[in-house]
């Protein structure tokens, strides 16, 4: 039977996206659809074994271990850096033997690694660095010894990755640690699949059954109880009856519609929505909790492959998402490649901003409403913390249109202002503390005068609301003359030996500028030009009414040219 599954709310969309990772790491075809995918229901029949299967592989304990140990060894074949870093070998090898220990100390693998351990422990002299990568090269061969592997691997995605989604529903509970793998993926299957399996051939069933009594009989043996207590409604009614009133003896499901509900949502489905029927009366329309949301298996299911959709932390304790408009292929498309940055451990401003420009860079962007979610969730506390970042086309557009002038930046720079623009922070302040710095320090001013530039553009582009084509040459013509008026007036005073003056000149222009004093920058600015006696620009105006250009872009202009050194000039072509 052929299934499809429409995208939705954030959640089923990050519980679509693990499923289609799930899915298609074990072999199997899923087709995506502009707005869903479509599989064939015979996925059900390993699912079991290919959700368990793909979070062992993915959070395997030897493999992150060995990431970590061999990272510490290459500092370690460098002379000058091998005690710190033999220290640090030794602390790293002791903690994995502290949690690998518990699962092999009494084997003959576990014998050998703490031998290892205290083997490699003695050597401190760089001349042994052959011996030590051989022995731990040997300790990690053991690590990954399948019985002490799978256990510590299991442990860690239950208690780190799936618990904080669902409390200790299923397989999860901490009761049932000692379970076999087989055995726990048997346990996914009861509590997870069969009632899937069930709800299918009931539609089957209610489609295709010749008469009631074929119907009933599968009803009485049904192992879904929900299912199987509908023997009793439906044993004196005719078949003709059952399916006319059909739709009357069912709720629909609240994210696929198509679906049966033979439950409601709780906080054990999906832990971060704090979903409790006793607790979380303004979840519920009119506070009345007795309205509740109705959810099928399947769509249970979806929940459950959430964590395969997230981005996630090193250590899984933070999860994040990026809910897009448009098809699922490109939400999916989207959400790989935000795992492997967000895997890379940027911050989290960094990661969108690559983002965003990467997928210009593959012609994807397509100027694309996005909304990016960070949570985490504590279901002992009942807490969740979740924070999100919407980036509307405006944004997006100004992401994918100006990237090239962004990166001009110094990533600090640039990532911070990139943080200011999702925060809907005036970027101005940051740009204040940046042109302090080059006072200060004589840093060139190009960073600031183009972080002027990109703050001016940010504003046009949200006034056009993503739909007004914003041309970035002539906005930023004006910004840079301002720029080369600043450069005039500090060359003028070098030519007269003045050149010391251009500091305290510019930290008064900065206060005025902080204070949004225009008075007192101008009466500063027109005594600088009839000092030198030079003809002060008309562009100036700006500073009263702010028609074009507003007072801080202007000033921070100016600003950046006077305090700029000999080598900051314009860059050829302006913002190309």
């Amino acid at each position: 039977m052929e299934i499809f599954l429409p995208t939705g709310e954030w959640m089923i969309n990050q519980g679509l996206v693990g499923f289609v990772r799930i899915a298609r790491k074990a072999g199997h075809h899923i087709e995506m659809k502009q707005d869903g995918i479509c599989f064939d229901s015979s996925i059900f029949n390993t699912m079991a074994k290919d959700y368990f299967t793909y979070f062992l592989e993915k959070f395997s304990v030897a493999d992150r271990d060995e990431t970590r140990l061999k990272k510490i060894l290459s500092r370690c074949r460098k002379e000058e850096t091998f005690k710190e870093a033999k220290k640090k070998l030794d602390e790293s090898l002791k903690r994995t033997w502290d949690k690998a220990k518990n699962y092999c100390s009494d084997t003959a693998e576990g014998t050998e690694m703490s031998l290892l351990i205290e083997q490699i422990k003695g050597y401190d002299q760089f001349e042994d660095i052959e011996q030590i990568e051989k022995e731990v090269n040997r300790y990690l061969d053991l690590l990954k010894t399948p019985f002490i592997n799978e256990k510590q691997t299991v442990n860690f995605f239950k208690l780190s990755i799936l618990q904080p989604y669902f409390g200790q529903n299923s397989f999860l509970n901490i009761s049932l640690n000692k379970l076999a793998i087989e055995e726990q993926i048997q346990r996914i299957h009861q509590d997870y699949i069969v009632p899937i399996l069930c709800e299918l051939e009931l539609k089957q069933l209610l489609m295709n059954a010749e008469d009631e009594n074929q119907l009933l009989s599968w009803l009485k043996e049904c192992p879904y109880k929900p299912i199987k207590n509908l023997h009793k409604t439906w044993k004196k009614t005719s078949l003709a009856d059952i399916r006319e009133n059909e739709n009357e003896q069912f709720l629909s499901c609240s994210f696929f519609d198509e679906w049966y509900a033979f439950e409601h949502l709780n906080e054990g489905h999906f832990v971060p929505l704090q979903v409790s029927s006793s607790n979380a009366l303004n979840y519920y329309w009119d506070f009345d909790n007795g309205m509740k949301i109705p959810i099928s298996n399947l769509a249970k299911f979806i929940l459950f492959c959430a964590p395969a959709g997230a981005a996630l932390s090193p250590n899984g304790n933070q999860s994040s998402f990026v809910q897009i408009d448009g098809s699922m292929n490109k939400l999916f498309e989207v959400n790989e490649r935000y795992a492997l940055l967000r895997e890379e451990e940027s911050p989290l401003n960094e990661i969108i901003f690559d983002l965003v420009t990467e997928l210009k860079e593959k012609g994807n962007a397509n100027h694309r409403n996005y909304l990016f979610i960070d949570y985490s969730s504590d279901y002992r506390l009942r807490k969740t913390i979740l924070n999100y970042f919407d980036l509307p086309r405006s944004l997006s557009r100004f992401f994918v249109n100006e990237h090239k002038l962004l990166k001009r930046m110094h990533y600090s720079l640039r990532n911070a202002l990139a943080y200011d623009f999702l925060t809907r922070r005036d970027a101005k302040w940051r740009i204040f503390n940046v042109l302090r710095q080059c006072i200060e320090k004589k840093y060139s001013a190009l960073d600031a005068q183009t972080a002027v530039v990109v703050r001016h553009l940010y504003q046009k582009y949200l006034e056009g609301d993503g739909d007004v084509k914003i041309d970035s040459k002539t906005e930023s013509k004006s910004i840079w003359f301002l720029y080369n008026c600043g450069r005039e007036v500090r060359q003028k005073y070098v030519e007269k030996g003045q050149e010391p003056k251009v500091q305290g000149i510019a930290y008064r222009l900065l206060n005025a500028t902080k204070a949004n004093n225009k008075k007192t920058f101008m009466d500063s600015l027109i005594r600088v030009y009839m000092s030198l006696e030079l003809p002060m620009p008309s562009l100036f105006l700006q500073v009263l009414h702010e028609e074009k250009l507003d007072f801080a872009t202007v000033a921070n202009a100016f600003i950046a040219g006077l305090v700029s050194q000999p080598n900051d000039k314009q860059p050829e072509g302006g913002n190309e």
